[in-house]
């Protein structure tokens, strides 16, 4: 029989984890405890214990089953590889007749139907997009990762090694110490890395699979897949099992040590936990606690001297303004936090690994006026009562009590637009008044800063819904409501794509132009649907040639929508949400990526940029954030780059420019950052973020390291940035 070829049965594999997210690989060899498996109801779906050809093996996704069945298979003795082998044989045996001798018809019938499966194999994968990512990158040889001397020598088999890049190699290296040390830690590499061809390395290695012994048992498995709110739900049913080395995929998901996903995964019994996340902290230095303090219990020490000994000197230390004592403290710790993390986890960037095979990427952030209309609707909506209860709640109450407005009588807004319909059941507020409004609010005025069509009803809700949203338009809309076109939703096509009342699109329209007469392909991001659908408006009407994705995207399309952008020539945009997720969204042939609408946390937008910038991206590729000038969404980038910094200091170890005086979860140095009266300043006849920079500048504090230049792009009233 000819060799299968180990990797290429994995890759299949690979498939599964756009859902499936936790790896739980029992022991080998060693027969698992089946007690549990009764409260779990066995759905309908058939297994087959049967051998089939390997021929038809091969090729087949692995069968669906309850969580029960895998249990049960994980409790069943595995087949002894002699056995496995000569199960493999009996399916694929060529026929012979009574004299011993194969049947010539049957043999050719036999090479045909094997013919025809490989051409249906070959029909499968055309059109898919070579990254390059499987191609031979090393010679045909084995990596071995145990030490010298040691008994059994565990190998990466040749046919997964000499597809490895160097980087992965090491990362398979890392990943095997910390099994060998029986303790946990993180692979935390930048996306498009290949964290999970490095997991799928390790895995090959220490349950010795090669291409003469491919993993398929018929009695017995090896790994339980399965995704995150399967075993949220069903925890409790696998925590009594044993396992041998547990994998959690997108691992940053475990930061909020009280949510119930954390809880649960700590119940899991094994000391070798492995989390792989191109995110190790994404909002706080307190998450990374979390993610190694799951990975490896204890290794930081304990919550409070962590954020004692790390959070609290790193963060202060940060401050704009902070003394030498402090920043001189906050390096020292810094500097032994990462040398504590270098034995847990493996962090590398793209710059670092793949750099020299790729053409690099330059960040921008364009800061684009809103329109005089969007001006007047963002000024009206900080005017209502709902948001005024919110910048005055510390003033005193003007009842003549001793208390603050928050604490007497402005604690609930009764003649408010918003809070009338959050209280509808509960006229005397709840017990986060005024505070339930910030949310709300917030959201409000960053669709204002992107399109005023977002703030009209939404057909789709409820009518009372409908109603409320109309009222709030027609407030904050005021004498302007026929400039666009009514308080009610509108499908009007050359409205909605025209871009004179929306300062971005302004902007977004002359930079396309400029792009596609240059044959650039584009990736445009917007985190809102409606956004989505309007923006889908603007292109038809432009002329360009575009594939859509978002939520609603059946997963089985998915694959065929990128492939046909990135192998057709005439696709010039990719319109997709920021939300959307998944393996395989390698979107390499687009040079050009714009995130119309910045997230809170930044690890979404940094996701966004590396659809495109990964292996496999044979140009340069240039990254363009539009920001609303003047609008709260200049406060929202400003803490992105705050949170980043924390990340690179904490996690990495770098020195970086002290902009903000603002310090996080820090009532005493809110600075310009931080507090509800920040949130709902009025920016819009200033450019915030350019302030902060010049202040910076103006008090010496330049290092070299960060280089702004600013243009103004033609009539279109918008200022340039680059970072």
């Amino acid at each position: 029989m000819k060799k299968l070829d180990l990797y290429s049965r994995f890759r299949s594999r690979i498939e599964l984890k756009a859902v499936e997210s936790v790896f739980l690989i029992s022991k080998p060899g060693k027969s698992q405890t089946s007690k549990a498996l009764s409260p779990v109801p066995e759905n309908t779906s058939s297994f087959s214990h049967e051998p089939e050809p390997a021929a038809l093996t091969i090729s087949r996704k692995p069968p669906k089953s309850s969580l029960s069945k895998q249990l049960q298979r994980l409790g069943e003795p595995f087949l002894p590889l002699s056995q496995q082998n000569e199960s493999l044989n009996a399916g694929t045996r060529q026929p012979q007749n009574s004299q011993g001798h194969r049947n010539e018809a049957q043999v050719v019938k036999f090479e045909e139907g094997r013919e025809k499966e490989e051409k249906e194999r070959e029909f499968e994968d055309f059109g898919r997009t070579k990254l390059g990512q499987f191609d031979h990158t090393g010679p045909f040889e084995p990596l071995v990762l145990s030490l010298l001397g040691e008994v059994p020598v565990i190998r990466v088999p040749a046919s997964i090694n000499c597809r490895l890049l160097e980087h992965q190699r090491e990362g398979v290296r890392f990943l095997y110490k910390l099994y060998r040390d029986s303790h946990g830690g993180v692979l935390g590499d930048d996306m498009g890395l290949g964290k999970t061809i490095q997991a799928i390395a390790f895995l090959a290695a220490v349950f010795e699979k090669d291409e003469e012994s491919v993993g398929v048992h018929y009695s017995g498995v090896e790994i339980l897949i399965t995704s995150f709110d399967t075993y949220r739900i069903h925890g409790s049913i696998l925590s009594e099992v044993d396992w041998e080395v547990v994998i959690v995929d997108e691992a940053h998901r475990l930061k909020n040590e009280k949510s119930k996903l954390y809880l649960a995964c700590s119940e899991i019994k094994t000391r070798k936990r492995i989390g792989l996340t191109g995110t190790v902290m994404q909002n706080k230095i307190m998450e990374l606690f979390n993610l190694l303090d799951w990975v490896a219990p204890g290794s930081l020490g304990s919550r409070e001297h962590f954020r004692e000994f790390y959070d609290e000197p790193l963060k202060h230390g940060q401050r704009s303004t902070a003394p030498e004592s402090f920043v001189r403290k906050a390096d020292k710790r810094k500097e032994h936090l990462v040398a504590v993390l270098r034995k847990y986890m493996l962090r590398r960037t793209k710059e670092e690994t793949i750099g020299h095979l790729m053409m690099g990427k330059e960040d921008n952030v364009v800061f684009c006026s809103m329109s005089e209309l969007q001006k007047r609707v963002y000024r009206s909506m900080l005017q209502l009562p709902d948001i005024q209860c919110l910048v005055n709640k510390d003033l005193p109450c003007s009842c003549g009590s001793p208390l603050k407005q928050v604490e007497c009588c402005k604690r609930i807004v009764p003649d408010g637009i918003i809070w009338p319909y959050l209280h509808r059941d509960s006229p005397e507020g709840c017990d986060s008044c005024p505070y339930c409004l910030v949310l709300p609010c917030l959201v409000k005025l960053q669709q204002i800063s992107n399109h005023l069509e977002l703030i009209k009803p939404n057909p789709r809700d409820e009518l009372d819904k409908q109603k409320k949203d109309a009222e709030f338009a027609s407030a904050v809309f005021g004498p302007d409501v026929d400039l666009v076109g009514g308080n009610a939703q509108s499908e009007n096509f050359m409205g909605l794509s025209d871009v004179k009342h929306c300062g971005k699109m302004q902007a977004l329209e002359k930079l396309m132009f400029s792009w596609a007469s240059r044959g650039d392909k584009i990736l445009l991001f917007s985190y809102s649907v409606r956004m989505l659908d309007i923006l889908e408006k603007f292109l038809i009407r432009k002329g360009y040639s575009f594939s859509r994705l978002d939520g609603s995207t059946p997963s089985n399309l998915r694959q065929s929508l990128v492939d046909d952008f990135n192998s057709s020539p005439s696709k010039q945009v990719f319109l997709i949400s920021t939300r959307a997720g998944g393996l395989g969204l390698n979107l390499v042939s687009a040079n050009r990526v714009v995130i119309f609408d910045p997230n809170w946390n930044p690890a979404q937008d940094l996701q966004a940029q590396d659809r495109s910038f990964r292996y496999g991206q044979k140009r340069h590729v240039v990254v363009f954030r539009l920001l609303a000038a003047g609008s709260f969404e200049e406060l929202v980038y400003s803490r992105q780059v705050y949170k980043q910094q924390l990340s690179n200091i904490a996690v990495s170890g770098k020195i970086e420019n002290r902009y903000f005086e603002g310090v996080q979860d820090c009532k005493e140095f809110q600075g310009e950052l931080f507090g509800i009266c920040n949130l709902f300043r009025d920016l819009s006849d200033e450019l915030f973020t350019s302030k902060i920079i010049e202040l910076h500048e103006k008090q010496g504090k330049g290092d070299g390291q960060c280089s702004t230049t600013k243009q103004e792009l033609p009539q279109s009233g918008t200022c340039f940035s680059s970072s």
